[in-house]
């Protein structure tokens, strides 16, 4: 039998994922583990699969609109771009990243910005308002990480529902019935992690209302942070959105009392919940986070949490929009790439009486 990639892994004693960022070389991945993933390959015989340059793409550059979170080297736009740039050099087409906060939604300013572009990709962005200015331009665009909600426009997500399902259910596996989601609820892709979340609740003898509670930052800085309010929604309260202000208030105000459990949207809000209640020696509480950015192995505890395969996504993503600018499609397209739940020590097993 011809070894897979699953065998590579297993001997590897890493993920599929893991061992598909090594062979590509596509970052995140150290100069250990690669190692172990080469000695594997050898060992096994795995044969590589030689990928070649789509033959019918004729894009010789993209632009991609992003804002500025991609600078920071824990963040998941980071990590997308990163990928999204390494298979763009393999396909030998020009990337220039382009920040959409430095040239906000003025029709001449992104025509000059996109002179001689043949394509643009938008990269964690939900802006009805640029959609509309992008369609008049003319120009292909593919969203990645973010959805268009009239569909104009085609898009690849990591699937946030089924994320925030396999959250919801490991919690209440572990015995965890006393639950909570600190989340943000002014994006698609966030509310759809709630629905995920609320969805394992509610296949359980457990009533959603009493079991899983909602902490939305964005009502809570609204009525005791306005200022920060104002930042969450335009994208300037960091990438944990605002929660490291927010959170120590969150529990001195008793919301997160007899709660068994938390799922946070993202990573850094999850760490940011950490430190949090470490400082009120509330320190019991399960955590799950939402992404696997690598910092989240280096915490104490490591973050158990929902991981997507950020060069998959940006792999899919960008020949999503080869095909479609060399079929000339013009219906969108909305598509979902799988997650998994990486198990690690953040959540605590719960005993409850019968």
């Amino acid at each position: 039998m011809k070894p897979t990639l699953e065998n590579v892994a297993k001997l590897a004693n890493t993920s599929i994922a893991t061992v598909s960022r090594a062979l590509n070389d596509s970052g995140y991945v150290s100069d250990d583990l690669k190692l172990k993933v080469e000695q594997a390959v050898k060992q096994l015989g795995y044969k590589r699969k030689v990928y070649k340059s789509l033959p019918l793409s004729t894009l010789s550059k993209i632009v991609v609109i992003t804002n500025d979170d991609f600078s920071n080297p824990n963040s998941f736009y980071y990590a997308v771009l990163s990928g999204l740039k390494f298979e763009a050099e393999r396909l030998e087409i020009d990337i220039e990243v382009v920040l959409i906060d430095s040239l906000g939604e003025n029709k001449e300013a992104l025509e000059d910005q996109f002179e001689g572009a043949d394509a643009v990709i938008m990269v964690g962005m939900e802006n009805p308002n640029l959609l509309d200015v992008l369609k008049s331009i003319g120009k292909p665009v593919q969203i990645i990480n973010g959805s268009d909600p009239s569909m104009q426009f085609s898009s690849i997500s990591p699937d946030y529902e089924y994320g925030g399902y396999l959250a919801g259910q490991y919690l209440l596996e572990a015995g965890n019935r006393n639950n909570c989601i600190i989340t943000v609820n002014f994006r698609q892709s966030l509310i759809d992690r709630q629905l995920g979340f609320q969805r394992a609740h509610r296949q359980i003898d457990i009533h959603p209302e009493r079991s899983c509670k909602i902490i939305d930052l964005v009502e809570y800085a609204k009525k005791h942070d306005p200022d920060l309010h104002d930042k969450i929604i335009h994208g300037t309260a960091g990438g944990d959105f605002g929660a490291k202000y927010l959170l120590p208030k969150i529990i001195d105000d008793g919301l997160l009392n007899n709660i068994d459990g938390v799922f946070c949207i993202c990573d850094l809000m999850a760490i940011s919940l950490m430190q949090a209640l470490k400082n009120k020696k509330m320190a019991d509480t399960s955590i799950i986070g939402f992404d696997d950015l690598p910092i989240s192995s280096l915490v104490t505890p490591q973050l158990t949490t929902i991981r997507s395969n950020y060069y998959d996504l940006a792999k899919q993503g960008l020949a999503m929009l080869i095909s479609k600018q060399a079929h000339s499609t013009i219906s969108g397209i909305r598509a979902y790439m799988a997650v998994e739940l990486i198990e690690r020590n953040s959540v605590y097993p719960q005993i409850h009486s019968k």
